[in-house]
């Protein structure tokens, strides 16, 4: 516990600066059934249940870099409705920009991996580059996206996102889908912008 230690001793020669502080902390981080209410515009939303097991989280303060290696992290999202069994990996915040590596990802029946980044630091739309590979993806866990989703069936597919943020278009390509519901199966890949 940093408070318990004794403050440390500075020779007569160190001399003191006064260019802009930093601090960088890290080590392990545990969380076991966290909560998070979030009121934003008249709307609530709750993230429960929230479980990290993270080896290491290095933050710095007076900086804008944080780094997280997560080994569990798991979560209840109450708006939209999703509920996040287990990730695992990395997240790195370095500015207006994080970067993404999630070999794990498990929802309630679907199961990806993701990998990319994403930049806000410009007006508009953000840049980003990512690619999601769903093994298994239940339309279910998918159906608050938009109403036009079943709520039955499922599959598996790649998409990749690119796009230049501001007013560039984001292009989405869509590879390998192999999806089905009722009486109905779609194979193969499509793109837009």
């Amino acid at each position: 516990r940093p408070d318990t230690l004794p403050p440390p001793v500075m020779p007569d020669s160190v001399g003191m600066s006064t260019g802009p502080s930093r601090l960088i902390v890290a080590g392990p981080v545990h969380v076991i059934s966290g909560n998070v209410i979030v009121e934003d515009t008249g709307q609530r939303r709750e993230v429960s249940a929230i479980n990290i097991d993270a080896s290491l989280v290095r933050a710095e303060v007076g900086g804008t870099s944080t780094h997280a290696d997560l080994d569990v992290l798991s979560a209840i999202l109450s708006d939209p409705p999703i509920d996040l069994h287990r990730a695992g990996g990395s997240l790195s915040l370095v500015g207006d920009s994080l970067d993404i590596d999630l070999p794990y990802l498990s929802f309630s029946r679907s199961i990806a991996r993701v990998r990319g980044w994403i930049d806000w630091g410009q007006p508009g739309t953000p840049a980003m580059m990512a690619r999601i590979t769903a093994d298994t993806v239940a339309f279910g866990d998918l159906s608050w996206l938009a109403k036009q989703i079943p709520a039955d069936g499922g599959g598996s597919f790649e998409i990749s996102v690119s796009g230049k943020g501001g007013g560039a278009p984001t292009d989405i390509v869509v590879s390998s889908a192999n999806v089905s519901t009722t009486k109905s199966t779609v194979r193969g890949s499509f793109s837009l912008s």
